[in-house]
């Protein structure tokens, strides 16, 4: 499986670099791809970027207060969204002053996370759900404790951030916030006009949604672990297995975006 990976700005360019070296070393079946390391001498420039779009399944998107305004790492992530699913580009925060609501144009549309190792492992058990050979979720928790503080200590020795930090103004809080609001009540919209639930009672209607669904015990083990991980910020998680893309929301919701009848 080939994973995109888009840089612009020094830091920004060490941390691929980084995760260039590590992912492989967690996931031995992912080829990822950067414009520095891939690009032989000479070679059409354009084409090359192109061709390693067109050939991604995946694509993370290295993001600095010294990138946010690049028009180039603009265009790199919104040629991702278009050739793969949303859910599989990844705006990667690698600059502590920097929050997801700070991200805007294409970046501020997808589901950006910072680099924190929980953060991390949920991105290492995304790509090896999309990889056609995946391995055993046991096996992929021990590859990644045991690689994971060598990466950590190369995204500490990454070039000192540069550039002013970007703030978020009222206004924009409050237009965010109301995106948040209308995603959830849609959520809640599709749910048979169920009350909204969160917690346990979450859990229960996320349980209850599977089961009618036919969802097979470990596509339903695999959703509830998933569902756990969502944050405050997050109104749902995109799920693959065997095929089917599910999305699952907070409040226990399922919204079937791809289902192969079991």
């Amino acid at each position: 499986m080939r994973v995109f990976l888009s840089w612009s700005g020094n830091r920004s360019r060490s941390a691929a670099e980084a995760f260039y070296e590590w992912i492989p070393d967690v996931v031995q079946t992912i080829q990822p791809w950067m414009s520095s390391e891939d690009i032989d001498s000479g070679a059409g420039w354009n084409q090359q970027i192109r061709n390693a779009l067109n050939a991604s399944n995946f694509g993370i998107v290295f993001v600095t207060r010294e990138n946010l305004g690049s028009e180039w790492l603009m265009f790199e992530a919104g040629a991702l969204a278009k050739h793969v699913d949303e859910s599989r580009v990844v705006p990667l925060i690698v600059d502590e002053a920097l929050k997801p609501e700070t991200l805007r144009g294409p970046l501020g549309q997808l589901q950006a996370r910072e680099v924190e190792k929980e953060k991390m492992r949920r991105l290492i058990r995304d790509l090896n759900y999309t990889s056609e050979s995946k391995m055993p979720d046991d096996r992929l928790n021990r590859c990644f404790e045991v690689n994971w503080p060598r990466l950590e200590e190369r995204l500490q020795a990454l070039p000192e951030p540069t550039g002013e930090i970007p703030t978020v103004g009222q206004d924009e809080m409050i237009k965010q916030m109301f995106a948040l609001l209308k995603a959830d009540r849609s959520a809640r919209n599709r749910s048979e006009n169920r009350p909204p639930t969160h917690g346990f009672g979450g859990l229960h209607r996320l349980q209850l949604r599977l089961k009618d669904l036919g969802a097979t015990a470990e596509l339903e083990e695999k959703a509830v672990e998933y569902w756990k991980t969502l944050g405050e910020d997050e109104v749902f998680i995109a799920v693959e297995h065997g095929g089917d893309t599910l999305n699952v929301y907070k409040n226990g919701d399922v919204e079937v975006v791809d289902w192969s009848p079991f």
